[in-house]
C-alpha cells in the first residue's frame, strides 16, 4: 500500500479555496494603510493591530476572510525585495533604519549571529508544553511612520487558540470570545493540524517540536511544506513579508515560513527546537542581520531579514527570543490609487514590540 502524505493532501485541498475579488480586498487594504499612516476612521485596536492580526491564528471556517486581508498585504505593499543591498546603521531604529549606498554585509555575519542565538537558547532547560486551555497574557507596543510608540490594549489567548479576551474600550468590560471551530484530535500530525485549523500557539509549538535537529533535514521538511500552494500562502503572511511582496526565492519561502511559526509560538516553544530553527536559518542564502537597533518599545534588538533589512523579525540580543518585527520603506509607494503613500527610503513604516508574554490563571490577570 502506498504511503499517504496527509499533510500535502490537506494543503492541496486547502488551496482550492478561491482567492477573493478586488472589491473584497479593499477593506483590508484600507486597514493596512491606516495602520501605516496612523490616520483613518478605524479605532486604535484596528490600526497597527490590523497588520499584526494578519500574522496570527485563523481557523479554517473564517479562511476566506483571512485570505482576503492576507492577500491584500501581498498586493498593497509593493516594496521590492530585489532592490540595492543596504548595510546596517547602529543606533535608534526610529525613522532611519537603513542608509543607502553601502555594500551588503557579509553573509557570514548573519550566520554568526544566528549560531550564537542557537547556542544560547539550547542552553535553556527543557520546557514543558502548557495545557491547551492555559491562558497567555501578552502586551505589545506599536509604532508607525506618523505615530509615536503606543501601548496596545491588553489581550489574552488560550494556548490552543480556543478563547481570546480583551477589554471593550478604556474602562470597559472584559470580553471573552470562544472559537466554536473543532480542534484537532490529540493524535493529529502537527502539519495536518496547521494546514487544517490554522496557527494557534499550541500548533506552532507542536510544529517546532516535530522538526529535525539537523539543519538540512529541517529545511527539507520546510521545503516540502512550502512546495504546496497553502504553504506558499502561509509563508507570504509572515512578519518578514509585509513590506516586500510575495517571496521570490526558495530560501525566502523557507525563512518566512519559519519566522511565522516562531512569531505565533508566543511562549517560544521547546528550546532545542528553537535552536534548530536558528541553525537552519543560518544556512539560508540572502539572510542579513542588523545590530544596534531598538524595537517599538525602545528595547535593544537584532533585526533578522531575508530582503536586505527592509522587513525584519526582531530578536533580543540578551535572550535571543522573538520580541517584535518592523517594516522599513525602500521608497516604493504603499497602496494604490488615491490612497497610495510613499516614504523616503529608510523610513520606519510599521513596528510591533512584544513587551510581555506571561502564563496566567485567567483572562484579566497579568
Amino acid at each position: 500500500m502506498n504511503k499517504i502524505d496527509e499533510s500535502r493532501w490537506v494543503a492541496d485541498f486547502r488551496a482550492l479555496v478561491p482567492f477573493p475579488s478586488e472589491a473584497r480586498l479593499a477593506a483590508g487594504r484600507a486597514r493596512l494603510l491606516a495602520a501605516a499612516t496612523g490616520k483613518g476612521q478605524a479605532d486604535r485596536r484596528h490600526r497597527a493591530g490590523a497588520a499584526r492580526s494578519l500574522l496570527r491564528w485563523r481557523p479554517m471556517v473564517v479562511l476566506a476572510a483571512a485570505t482576503a486581508i492576507g492577500v491584500s498585504v501581498a498586493y498593497v505593499v509593493t516594496a521590492s525585495a530585489g532592490g540595492p543591498a543596504r548595510t546596517a546603521v547602529a543606533g535608534r531604529s526610529g525613522r532611519s533604519g537603513l542608509k543607502a549606498g553601502h555594500a551588503a554585509q557579509p553573509a557570514t555575519l548573519a550566520a554568526k549571529v544566528l549560531h550564537a542565538a542557537a547556542a544560547h537558547v539550547a542552553r535553556q532547560p527543557p520546557a514543558t508544553e502548557p495545557s491547551p486551555g492555559q491562558w497567555i497574557y501578552y502586551a505589545e507596543v506599536d509604532e508607525g511612520a506618523n505615530s509615536a510608540p503606543t501601548a496596545e490594549d491588553p489581550e489574552w489567548v488560550t494556548f490552543d487558540g480556543g478563547q481570546t479576551a480583551y477589554y471593550n474600550g478604556p474602562g470597559g468590560p472584559l470580553v471573552v470570545h470562544t472559537n466554536r471551530t473543532s480542534f484537532p484530535p490529540p493524535a493529529t500530525s502537527p502539519w495536518v493540524a496547521l494546514n487544517t485549523y490554522g496557527i494557534s500557539p499550541k500548533i506552532a509549538w507542536d510544529v517546532l517540536a516535530s522538526l529535525p535537529a539537523d539543519p538540512r533535514a529541517l529545511l527539507a521538511v520546510i521545503a516540502d511544506q512550502v512546495a504546496t500552494p497553502a504553504g506558499k500562502q502561509f509563508a507570504a503572511a509572515s512578519v518578514t513579508r509585509i513590506g516586500s511582496g510575495p517571496p521570490r526565492t526558495g530560501a525566502q519561502l523557507e525563512f518566512d515560513y519559519l519566522t511565522r511559526i516562531l512569531w505565533n509560538a508566543h511562549l517560544a516553544g521547546p528550546p532545542a527546537a528553537q535552536a534548530a530553527v536558528y541553525r537552519a536559518m543560518a544556512t539560508l542564502s540572502g539572510i542579513t542581520v542588523q545590530q544596534g537597533i531598538t524595537d517599538a518599545a525602545g528595547a535593544p534588538a537584532i533585526g533578522i531579514s531575508d530582503d536586505a533589512d527592509y522587513n525584519q523579525l526582531l530578536l533580543s540580543p540578551v535572550t535571543y527570543q522573538v520580541i517584535g518585527w518592523r517594516v522599513i520603506s525602500n521608497g516604493i509607494a504603499l497602496g494604490r490609487g488615491p490612497v497610495a503613500r510613499s516614504w523616503p527610503k529608510g523610513t520606519l513604516i510599521l513596528s510591533t514590540a512584544l513587551t510581555q508574554v506571561t502564563e496566567v490563571a485567567a483572562p484579566g490577570d497579568r
